[in-house]
Protein backbone atom coordinates (compact mmCIF):
# COMPACT_ATOMS: atom_id res chain seq x y z
CA UNK A 1 0.00 0.00 0.00
CA UNK A 2 1.18 3.19 -0.92
CA UNK A 3 2.12 6.04 1.58
CA UNK A 4 -0.64 8.43 -0.01
CA UNK A 5 -3.29 6.00 -0.11
CA UNK A 6 -2.34 4.91 3.58
CA UNK A 7 -3.26 8.38 4.57
CA UNK A 8 -6.02 8.80 2.85
CA UNK A 9 -8.05 5.61 4.47
CA UNK A 10 -6.78 7.51 7.76
CA UNK A 11 -8.74 10.77 6.35
CA UNK A 12 -11.47 9.45 5.51
CA UNK A 13 -12.01 7.14 9.02
CA UNK A 14 -11.32 10.28 10.97
CA UNK A 15 -14.17 11.91 9.16
CA UNK A 16 -16.92 9.54 10.43
CA UNK A 17 -14.86 10.29 13.27
CA UNK A 18 -18.35 8.18 18.64
CA UNK A 19 -16.59 7.37 21.42
CA UNK A 20 -14.65 4.16 22.46
CA UNK A 21 -11.17 4.27 24.42
CA UNK A 22 -8.66 1.23 24.14
CA UNK A 23 -7.50 1.30 27.88
CA UNK A 24 -4.05 0.76 27.93
CA UNK A 25 -3.67 -0.91 31.32
CA UNK A 26 -1.08 -2.86 33.12
CA UNK A 27 -0.53 -6.28 31.36
CA UNK A 28 -0.62 -8.13 34.50
CA UNK A 29 1.87 -5.82 36.61
CA UNK A 30 1.07 -2.29 37.88
CA UNK A 31 1.78 0.49 36.00
CA UNK A 32 1.91 2.68 38.42
CA UNK A 33 -0.34 3.16 41.69
CA UNK A 34 -2.12 0.02 42.88
CA UNK A 35 -2.40 -3.26 41.39
CA UNK A 36 -3.08 -4.26 37.95
CA UNK A 37 -6.13 -4.61 36.59
CA UNK A 38 -8.39 -6.59 34.25
CA UNK A 39 -11.35 -4.85 32.14
CA UNK A 40 -13.52 -6.91 30.67
CA UNK A 41 -13.28 -6.69 26.71
CA UNK A 42 -15.92 -5.54 24.25
CA UNK A 43 -18.48 -5.69 27.38
CA UNK A 44 -18.58 -1.99 28.34
CA UNK A 45 -21.56 0.20 26.55
CA UNK A 46 -20.39 2.59 24.27
CA UNK A 47 -20.35 6.21 25.63
CA UNK A 48 -21.59 8.95 23.88
CA UNK A 49 -21.05 12.25 24.34
CA UNK A 50 -24.16 14.67 25.43
CA UNK A 51 -25.62 17.41 22.16
CA UNK A 52 -25.10 20.76 24.04
CA UNK A 53 -27.85 22.92 23.90
CA UNK A 54 -27.36 27.03 23.33
CA UNK A 55 -27.77 28.60 26.39
CA UNK A 56 -29.42 31.63 24.34
CA UNK A 57 -30.52 32.16 20.03
CA UNK A 58 -31.24 34.41 17.84
CA UNK A 59 -32.04 34.65 14.65
CA UNK A 60 -28.82 34.29 13.67
CA UNK A 61 -26.83 32.84 15.86
CA UNK A 62 -26.62 30.45 18.94
CA UNK A 63 -24.56 31.11 22.13
CA UNK A 64 -22.79 28.47 24.08
CA UNK A 65 -21.13 28.50 27.57
CA UNK A 66 -18.62 26.35 28.71
CA UNK A 67 -17.00 25.72 31.95
CA UNK A 68 -13.56 24.19 31.76
CA UNK A 69 -13.38 22.18 35.11
CA UNK A 70 -11.61 19.50 36.86
CA UNK A 71 -13.76 16.10 37.73
CA UNK A 72 -14.22 12.66 38.38
CA UNK A 73 -15.77 9.88 36.00
CA UNK A 74 -15.78 6.02 36.23
CA UNK A 75 -13.88 4.81 32.89
CA UNK A 76 -12.84 2.03 34.18
CA UNK A 77 -15.40 -0.15 35.72
CA UNK A 78 -15.33 0.29 39.58
CA UNK A 79 -13.02 3.32 39.47
CA UNK A 80 -13.27 6.55 39.25
CA UNK A 81 -10.45 8.87 37.25
CA UNK A 82 -9.67 12.82 37.58
CA UNK A 83 -10.26 14.57 34.56
CA UNK A 84 -10.07 17.72 33.19
CA UNK A 85 -12.67 18.01 30.94
CA UNK A 86 -14.81 20.56 29.02
CA UNK A 87 -18.74 21.14 31.11
CA UNK A 88 -16.43 18.10 33.29
CA UNK A 89 -17.07 15.55 30.95
CA UNK A 90 -14.33 12.82 29.03
CA UNK A 91 -14.79 13.80 26.06
CA UNK A 92 -16.68 17.08 26.41
CA UNK A 93 -20.38 17.65 24.79
CA UNK A 94 -21.06 17.85 21.38
CA UNK A 95 -21.49 21.08 19.54
CA UNK A 96 -23.79 20.52 16.54
CA UNK A 97 -24.35 23.54 14.72
CA UNK A 98 -26.17 24.10 11.12
CA UNK A 99 -24.18 25.73 7.96
CA UNK A 100 -24.16 30.07 8.03
CA UNK A 101 -25.29 30.05 11.59
CA UNK A 102 -23.08 31.52 13.47
CA UNK A 103 -22.00 30.12 16.64
CA UNK A 104 -20.84 32.02 19.39
CA UNK A 105 -19.03 30.02 22.32
CA UNK A 106 -17.65 31.18 25.50
CA UNK A 107 -15.09 29.40 27.45
CA UNK A 108 -14.61 29.88 31.40
CA UNK A 109 -11.29 27.99 32.85
CA UNK A 110 -11.70 26.98 35.97
CA UNK A 111 -8.77 24.69 36.13
CA UNK A 112 -6.10 25.02 37.85
CA UNK A 113 -3.43 26.02 34.31
CA UNK A 114 -3.40 28.10 31.10
CA UNK A 115 -5.63 26.85 28.06
CA UNK A 116 -6.64 27.68 24.89
CA UNK A 117 -9.55 26.05 22.30
CA UNK A 118 -9.04 25.78 19.18
CA UNK A 119 -11.21 24.47 16.56
CA UNK A 120 -9.87 22.16 14.60
CA UNK A 121 -10.47 22.33 10.56
CA UNK A 122 -13.15 25.34 10.88
CA UNK A 123 -12.72 28.47 8.85
CA UNK A 124 -12.51 30.94 11.68
CA UNK A 125 -11.92 34.42 11.70
CA UNK A 126 -7.72 35.38 13.36
CA UNK A 127 -9.38 36.27 16.63
CA UNK A 128 -11.18 33.22 17.06
CA UNK A 129 -8.62 30.49 15.68
CA UNK A 130 -7.16 29.44 19.52
CA UNK A 131 -3.39 30.38 18.77
CA UNK A 132 -1.33 28.89 21.21
CA UNK A 133 -0.52 31.80 22.82
CA UNK A 134 -3.92 33.21 22.87
CA UNK A 135 -4.62 31.72 26.61
CA UNK A 136 -7.12 31.49 28.88
CA UNK A 137 -5.92 31.92 32.53
CA UNK A 138 -7.46 30.23 35.47
CA UNK A 139 -10.72 32.33 36.30
CA UNK A 140 -10.94 33.83 32.65
CA UNK A 141 -13.30 33.69 30.18
CA UNK A 142 -12.83 33.69 26.28
CA UNK A 143 -15.22 34.24 23.27
CA UNK A 144 -14.95 32.17 20.10
CA UNK A 145 -17.15 33.10 16.99
CA UNK A 146 -17.17 30.39 14.67
CA UNK A 147 -19.49 31.93 10.89
CA UNK A 148 -19.86 27.79 9.79
CA UNK A 149 -19.42 29.34 6.14
CA UNK A 150 -18.70 25.87 5.30
CA UNK A 151 -20.16 22.62 3.88
CA UNK A 152 -21.16 19.81 6.54
CA UNK A 153 -18.33 17.89 8.39
CA UNK A 154 -17.16 16.42 11.10
CA UNK A 155 -14.83 18.75 13.19
CA UNK A 156 -13.43 18.53 16.87
CA UNK A 157 -12.68 21.26 19.71
CA UNK A 158 -9.54 20.99 21.88
CA UNK A 159 -7.06 22.64 23.90
CA UNK A 160 -4.07 24.16 22.14
CA UNK A 161 -2.18 25.95 24.83
CA UNK A 162 1.51 26.28 24.21
CA UNK A 163 3.41 24.00 26.69
CA UNK A 164 0.22 22.51 27.64
CA UNK A 165 -1.78 21.18 24.78
CA UNK A 166 -0.50 17.47 24.87
CA UNK A 167 -1.37 16.76 28.52
CA UNK A 168 -4.69 18.91 28.58
CA UNK A 169 -5.85 17.15 25.57
CA UNK A 170 -4.79 13.10 27.49
CA UNK A 171 -6.51 14.72 30.53
CA UNK A 172 -9.88 15.53 28.68
CA UNK A 173 -10.06 18.49 26.78
CA UNK A 174 -10.93 17.61 23.65
CA UNK A 175 -14.91 17.52 21.91
CA UNK A 176 -17.04 17.17 18.77
CA UNK A 177 -17.72 20.00 16.63
CA UNK A 178 -20.35 19.11 13.81
CA UNK A 179 -21.33 21.24 11.26
CA UNK A 180 -25.15 20.21 9.39
CA UNK A 181 -26.31 21.50 5.83
CA UNK A 182 -29.13 20.96 3.94
CA UNK A 183 -27.41 19.28 1.16
CA UNK A 184 -26.06 16.29 3.84
CA UNK A 185 -29.67 16.69 5.43
CA UNK A 186 -31.03 15.48 2.16
CA UNK A 187 -29.29 12.31 1.67
CA UNK A 188 -30.55 8.67 3.34
CA UNK A 189 -28.05 8.42 5.71
CA UNK A 190 -28.88 7.59 9.40
CA UNK A 191 -30.69 10.08 11.93
CA UNK A 192 -31.47 10.66 15.39
CA UNK A 193 -29.94 8.03 17.72
CA UNK A 194 -28.61 6.03 14.94
CA UNK A 195 -26.42 9.17 13.73
CA UNK A 196 -23.43 8.33 15.91
CA UNK A 197 -19.68 10.29 15.87
CA UNK A 198 -17.12 7.99 16.22
CA UNK A 199 -14.01 9.09 18.73
CA UNK A 200 -11.26 6.74 18.92
CA UNK A 201 -8.22 7.20 21.97
CA UNK A 202 -5.29 5.70 23.68
CA UNK A 203 -4.66 6.01 27.19
CA UNK A 204 -3.02 4.85 30.30
CA UNK A 205 -4.34 4.01 33.71
CA UNK A 206 -2.86 3.25 36.63
CA UNK A 207 -4.15 0.62 38.63
CA UNK A 208 -5.87 3.44 40.95
CA UNK A 209 -7.31 4.17 37.87
CA UNK A 210 -5.53 7.60 37.38
CA UNK A 211 -4.29 8.54 34.41
CA UNK A 212 -0.65 7.94 33.63
CA UNK A 213 0.74 10.88 31.65
CA UNK A 214 4.18 10.87 31.49
CA UNK A 215 5.08 14.44 29.75
CA UNK A 216 8.04 15.59 27.77
CA UNK A 217 9.15 18.08 30.69
CA UNK A 218 9.26 14.91 32.95
CA UNK A 219 11.18 13.16 30.22
CA UNK A 220 13.78 16.21 30.08
CA UNK A 221 13.79 16.95 33.85
CA UNK A 222 12.83 14.43 35.61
Amino acid sequence: MKRRTALGLIVLGGAGAAITTRFAVSRGRPTGHGSAITVPRFELPLKIPPVLDPTRRTETQDEYDIVQREAEQEILPGRTTKIWGYQGLFPGPTLRVRRNRVAVVRHTNRLSTHTVVHLHGGVTPADSDGFATDMVMPGESRTHIYPNRQRACTLWYHDHAMDRTGENIYRGLAGFYIIDDEEELALPLPRGAFDVPLLLQDRNFNGDGSLHHLSLRRILHP
